[in-house]
Order: structure tokens, then C-alpha cells, then sequence
């Protein structure tokens, strides 16, 4: 049975306006109401289960929607007086703590922002991929054994080679600036160098380093004195993500009141949290193979990860947790799963310039208001977490911004375009005429 429950409410604002012509004294004015311009509204709406108490004491899961909405509206105020001189007259126009009509309509502003879907399917597809990971990645390092081997055989004599090579090369720049060589031969030797420094660059960051990683997650999981450690009946597997959104703009000689003309600026934040989980009950033991990764269940993933530039791929896609997300689980069974959504929303409206088309010509107004502000916050439960999808990350253009990210695929792509070159002159030499598709059919 669904509930609803309410606490605290909007409030009224009482606005005082008076409208007078010289020499007459200021008037006692006209006072009007507006509604619901500020104040505190928090709305929830939940499942109740009956037997509540029994049957958690029983173990019994319970796993129901809800949702909570607050709202806190906060409008700027202020006194506002405008006057215009015709004929020997000044017309004059006050209002006192006026509340221009702010719309609370959220969806007036928030569709302005970034959409927050690819990262719900992001975090949603990442738990599903946590489900039973391994300690450690087995079948990868397997695939992997002979480079890692190559590393680990002599790791001192590959760094001196490494440096040896870097210094050579160093000295070999120096050195070129204290004459003029051939026509040519600069070229040549600067793509050496070239190629040379960026080999050295990409086997540090993806031959050492990663090697250097393997080996302290291999002792990490090696180290205590089991090798298998005991595991819970049940096991919660979770992800989560934030995003932030913020965007500014402004609007000119807006109509708010009905007949005053407003330029305003407006400030929209909001920040997201999706927040995914499942929980499962193992049916059978906590092997070998589940600790280090050496299960069928891993093959799908192992095959992703040991293709060739895959890595590049998944700075921009979710591919690998994708493939992870969609293997079938062995040994446990779902009991429960949800997605949980925050969203806290603050729009801000700064109105800069306030002009009255009084019938004696516009004027604009001495005095100023305060800030109006609505300050939203959502937050909603569903029990159920829905399908892994295979899209764009939600951070995909902060990582590709990364310097070492764009150095990294500046190095691979000048690489691949090398390799192409190299292999169509081999062509050429080879066949005598131009690596094109076409002439195959000739």
C-alpha cells in the first residue's frame, strides 16, 4: 500500500504599491497577496509493508519504490521606486517587497543542461559488471605472460636500456645544432629520433607501468596466509556516479508583473548521483578459480581486454564492463537489486535593470531586491535496475582533455600512420604500382 506524506508548506508575501503625481503627498497605497513565494514543501511518497518489524527479524528482503521531493523557495525583496517628470508633474511608482512572479516550473530551466541518462546506463552497466569480479585478473596476465615475462627477466638492464637509448638519442639533438647537414638527412634522422623517443614513451606507459601494477596486484592477493578468503552467504555489489551541471544566461526587457520590463540573469546548478546495487546468495564454494580470475565466466572480458588497442576504446566506451555485465552469473542467485537517484537542483534569478513604460515614457527604476532562489532536491528509489547498455561514458570528453591522454594517442596514431606508410612502399617496391583496392580487380 502506497502512502503519502507531507511537511511544511509555502508561504504568502504581502506587497504594498502606491502610484502618486506631484505635489501630492505619498499616499497609503494598495496591498496585494502573492502566493507561494516562499518557504519549505517536502513530499514523500513510500511503500508501506505490513509486518514490517517480523519479517526483517525473519530475513525477509524488502525491497520497495519511494521517492522524496523538497523544495525551499526563497524570493529577493526590496523597495523599488520609479519617477518621470512630464509637464511639470513627476509621476511616481513604488512598490514595496514585490515578488515579480519568479516560475518555479523547474523543466524551464533544466532542459538547457547536459542530459544525465548515459551516465544512469553507465552506472547501471558497471554494477552488473562488479558481480562476482575476481581478485585479480588471471586469464589477462596469462594472455599477457610472455610480454610481462620479457620485463621481469631483467627489469635493471631494460631501464638502462631505456635510458641508454633516451640519452643517445638527447645527444644526438644537441649535436645536430652544431652544424648544417644534407638536405634530407635531417629528415631521416629527426623521424628516428622521433619514433625512437615515442617507442620509449608508449613501452613505459603501457609495458612497464602496467607491469609494474600486475605484479603489486599479484602480491596484493598472494600475501595473506589463505589463498582463498572466506566468503559471505551474501554479497552486495554496487556503483555509483556524480555529475555536475552548471549554466548561466540572461534574458532583456522581460514582462514579470504584468507591466514592469526586467533584465535578468539567471545561475542554474545542479548535481547528480545514480547510485546502482544488487545482492546476491552464493550456492557454491569460493574457488581458485573465482579469486584469480580463471573461470569461463572471464573469457568474454579476457578477449576484449587482450585485443589490440582495446584500452583506447574504453577511454570513450563502457565495452569492457559491457561484455562483463552481460555474462551470465554461475554459483549465486539474485535476491535483490535497485537504482537510487539524487538530483539537487539551485536556480538563482538576478534581475540587474527594472523599467516601467509608464504613458509618459519609460523610466527605470531607483532601488534594489535581493536574489531569488529555489533550492530543489529529488531523490528516488526503483527496485529494479534494469538492462546493461553499450554507450558513450558520461566523462568522456574530461578524460580525452587529459594531457597524458592526448600525448598517448598522438604517439599511437603517429605510430599507425608509420606502420601504413612503411607497408605501402613495401607495396609499391614489392608489385610496382600503388597500394589501391581497385587495381586488384585490374
Amino acid at each position: 500500500m502506497f502512502r503519502t506524506r507531507t511537511q511544511g508548506g509555502f508561504i504568502d508575501k504581502t506587497m504594498d504599491t502606491k502610484s502618486w503625481d506631484s505635489p501630492n503627498p505619498e499616499p497609503t497605497g494598495t496591498t496585494t497577496v502573492t502566493t507561494g513565494v516562499g518557504g519549505t514543501f517536502v513530499i514523500m511518497t513510500d511503500n508501506v509493508t505490513p509486518g514490517f518489524s517480523r519479517a526483517r527479524n525473519r530475513g525477509q528482503i524488502i525491497n520497495s519504490p519511494m521517492s522524496r521531493n523538497s523544495e525551499t523557495r526563497t524570493m529577493g525583496l526590496g523597495t523599488i521606486l520609479y519617477q518621470i517628470s512630464s509637464g511639470g508633474v513627476v509621476h511616481s511608482l513604488k512598490q514595496s517587497d514585490r515578488p515579480l512572479g519568479f516560475p518555479y516550473g523547474l523543466d524551464s530551466y533544466l532542459w538547457k543542461l547536459p542530459s544525465t541518462s548515459m551516465m544512469t546506463n553507465e552506472v547501471r552497466t558497471r554494477a552488473l559488471a562488479n558481480v562476482k569480479r575476481p581478485d585479480y585478473a588471471g586469464l589477462v596476465s596469462l594472455g599477457e605472460l610472455r610480454e610481462s615475462l620479457s620485463y621481469l627477466r631483467n627489469p635493471l638492464k631494460t631501464g638502462l636500456k631505456l635510458a641508454g637509448v633516451l640519452e643517445h638519442r638527447i645527444g644526438s639533438l644537441y649535436r645536430k645544432t652544431s652544424y648544417t647537414p644534407k638536405r634530407g638527412a635531417l629528415h631521416r634522422d629527426d623521424s628516428a629520433i622521433v619514433k625512437e623517443l615515442e617507442n620509449l614513451y608508449l613501452e613505459f606507459r603501457y609495458g612497464v607501468r602496467p607491469m609494474i601494477g600486475e605484479v603489486t596486484s599479484f602480491l596484493e592477493n598472494f600475501r595473506d596466509k589463505h589463498l582463498i578468503h572466506p566468503r559471505p552467504d551474501r554479497q552486495t555489489f554496487r556503483a555509483r556516479q556524480e555529475q555536475r551541471d552548471a549554466l548561466d544566461w540572461s534574458e532583456s526587457s522581460i514582462v514579470l508583473g504584468g507591466e514592469i520590463l526586467c533584465d535578468i540573469t539567471y545561475h542554474v546548478e545542479r548535481t547528480t548521483t545514480v547510485s546502482a546495487g544488487l545482492l546476491y546468495e552464493y550456492t557454491s564454494d569460493y574457488g581458485l578459480g573465482d579469486k584469480w580470475g580463471l573461470t569461463l565466466g572471464q573469457v568474454p572480458a579476457t578477449a576484449w581486454a587482450l585485443t589490440p588497442l582495446s584500452f583506447v576504446v574504453d577511454w570513450a566506451f563502457n565495452t569492457s564492463q559491457f561484455l562483463a555485465a552481460i555474462t551470465p552469473v554461475a554459483g549465486a542467485n539474485r535476491l535483490a537489486e535497485w537504482l537510487t537517484t539524487r538530483e539537487e537542483i539551485v536556480v538563482t534569478r538576478q534581475i540587474t535593470k527594472h523599467v516601467w513604460p509608464s504613458p509618459w515614457g519609460s523610466v527605470t527604476a531607483a532601488g534594489t531586491r535581493g536574489l531569488d532562489s529555489v533550492h530543489v532536491v529529488r531523490y528516488s528509489r526503483s527496485p529494479y535496475i534494469g538492462l546493461p547498455s553499450l554507450a558513450v561514458k558520461a566523462n568522456v570528453l574530461t578524460t580525452l582533455s587529459d594531457s597524458a591522454r592526448q600525448l598517448d594517442l598522438a604517439a599511437l596514431f603517429h605510430q599507425r600512420v608509420g606502420n601504413s606508410a612503411r607497408m605501402a612502399k613495401e607495396v609499391v617496391r614489392r608489385t610496382g604500382r600503388a597500394h589501391d583496392s581497385h587495381l586488384w580487380f585490374g
